[in-house]
């Protein structure tokens, strides 16, 4: 698990693996780059594997919550994705205005989460839908 860097506020990528109860699934190291460089400068963002995959979190504390996973062929799904969480609205508007590059994801898509396929998705509307999801899900904690 990465921890946040002292000082800049931002978030450095772990060198190895996080450890998890689950088999590591595949990989994609270009996009999960993508995904990296944009969520570096958010503050306090830690990785940590859950059910195999990296996931990001928006601190180090076990009550701090899950904002975005990236997901390599999901059960046999062939995308390259990330499922983020998404404020109220998001997701039936994507699903409306961009069905190309959008989905709903299993499990976490009945609580709003949207899925992004990575190869149909440009940097800027990458790194804005993991802003979004990492404030939506900050705010959340703020406000409990």
């Amino acid at each position: 698990m990465a921890k946040a860097s002292s000082g800049t506020g931002g978030w450095t990528p772990p060198k190895l693996p996080g450890e998890g109860t689950h088999a590591p699934h595949r990989d994609d190291p270009e996009q999960r780059a993508r995904v990296y460089a944009a969520i570096r400068d958010l503050p306090g963002v830690c990785e940590k594997t859950s059910h195999g995959s990296p996931s990001f979190r928006t601190g180090p504390k076990t009550s701090d919550r899950m904002f975005a996973s990236f997901v390599v062929a999901h059960h046999g799904d062939e995308r390259v994705a990330v499922w983020c969480a998404a404020p109220p609205g998001t997701q039936a508007l994507l699903a409306e205005t961009a069905p190309e590059r959008t989905f709903v994801p299993p499990y976490v898509g009945k609580s709003g989460w949207i899925g992004l396929d990575l190869l149909k998705t440009d940097d800027a509307q990458l790194a804005h839908h993991l802003h979004a999801a990492w404030a939506h899900v900050r705010g959340k904690k703020k406000a409990r």
